[in-house]
């Protein structure tokens, strides 16, 4: 019941209320989650990473975000964890988003 959505597709559709019912509601679940202590949220989606840590400073939410390729990025470069290539896997891919890439740097 606590968790919603952040309300991006209801700001690029046009409904700034709903957004804007959502964008407080969990603004202030987040705060009283995290209360005092700085956290960082980390998303697996692009458009949740641009809205959460762009969009909502605007209604009041500062929060850190950041998106789990970043992260993921952080802990292999302090060998907190490492990676291994698979003796049958020639090629990966990953899809870059455009609000991950060009929106978010």
């Amino acid at each position: 019941e606590m968790e919603r959505c952040t309300g991006d597709a209801a700001r690029r559709s046009g409904n700034e209320a709903l957004f804007y019912e959502l964008a407080q509601s969990n603004i202030e679940t987040l705060n009283e989650a995290m209360g005092e202590r700085k956290r960082r949220i980390v998303t697996t989606c692009p458009h949740c990473l641009q809205t959460l840590g762009k969009e909502y400073s605007q209604y009041g939410g500062a929060f850190e975000v950041i998106h789990h390729t970043q992260l993921l990025s952080e802990l292999t470069a302090a060998k907190k964890i490492s990676v291994q290539r698979a003796q049958d896997v020639d090629m990966i891919t990953f899809h870059d988003p455009c609000y991950l890439g060009r929106h978010n740097g």
